[in-house]
């Protein structure tokens, strides 16, 4: 990787020391209602949260709780019915589908519960992708991707195709093609949903490494209590709100951001 991960890349932010946003992520009453036949569906309610760089924090809550929608919204992939959302100090909220493209491929890395692997593709051409997106060189994508494959203890597997390595050799390939871009950002959909315990531990401790020694700010959103517990911070919605926000050794507060 071209250097450490996880630094902010924001614009510089009038009034901010060091010209910083003082915010990774900051969403003001966030809001998305869906629409289907008429009927009017609530999924988020009203969401004011902010997330600091270098934060790894879960977004929990029950099925139709809204916490999928929530991280829609903050990894660009949908745009909220109302309210507004920063990331890195950048107001996405009405941008174009080229552009929030272009900040999804820049600042965020995705993983998810099925990783989404191609499965002809070996595990070095898999983290590849995203470089041959942003036009890096062939020889330059290699390199990066081995690097990467070998910082997630898969330097023996570079040939390998997803259905000749385990679930959570799977997992560990789609994490390193989340931070083949170097983003500021991970967002995780329920990654160890489909892994066995052993498995599921090993993958949180690779995140908990990726926050601590490379400053990677990680959002996981589960169901699972026993991810939660891993994080620093955990935000709960229910119904569409944020009902519980707390950190390791707070007391818990009710709603509101950082």
């Amino acid at each position: 990787m071209s250097g450490p991960v996880g630094h902010s890349g924001a614009e510089p932010t009038a009034g901010v020391p060091g010209g910083r946003a003082p915010f990774l992520i900051e969403g003001r009453g966030l809001r998305r209602v869906f629409s289907t036949g008429g009927v009017d569906t609530v999924a988020l309610a009203s969401v004011d949260l902010a997330i600091r760089p270098g934060e790894m924090l879960a977004i929990i809550g029950p099925s139709g709780s809204g916490k999928s929608t929530l991280m829609a919204l903050l990894g660009c992939l949908d745009r909220p019915t109302g309210g507004t959302y920063l990331l890195e100090g950048r107001d996405v909220t009405h941008l174009s589908d080229d552009d929030l493209s272009a900040v999804r491929n820049k600042t965020i890395g995705f993983v998810f519960q099925s990783f989404h692997l191609l499965p002809r593709s070996t595990a070095r051409e898999n983290v590849e992708l995203p470089l041959i997106y942003a036009g890096v060189p062939r020889r330059e994508r290699r390199e990066r991707s081995k690097a990467l494959l070998e910082s997630v203890g898969l330097g023996h597997r570079l040939d390998h195709r997803p259905n000749q390595m385990s679930g959570g050799e799977n997992q560990r390939v789609a994490i390193a093609r989340a931070l083949v871009n170097d983003p500021g950002l991970i967002l995780a959909d329920e990654p160890t949903g489909n892994l066995d315990s052993r498995s599921g531990t090993e993958i949180l401790g690779l995140f908990t490494r990726l926050n601590r020694e490379r400053g990677v700010s990680v959002i996981l959103v589960t169901h699972d209590p026993r991810v939660a517990e891993q994080c620093d911070r955990v935000i709960e919605i229910f119904d569409g709100l944020v009902v519980r926000d707390s950190r390791k050794g707070d007391a818990p507060s009710r709603g509101g951001a950082a």
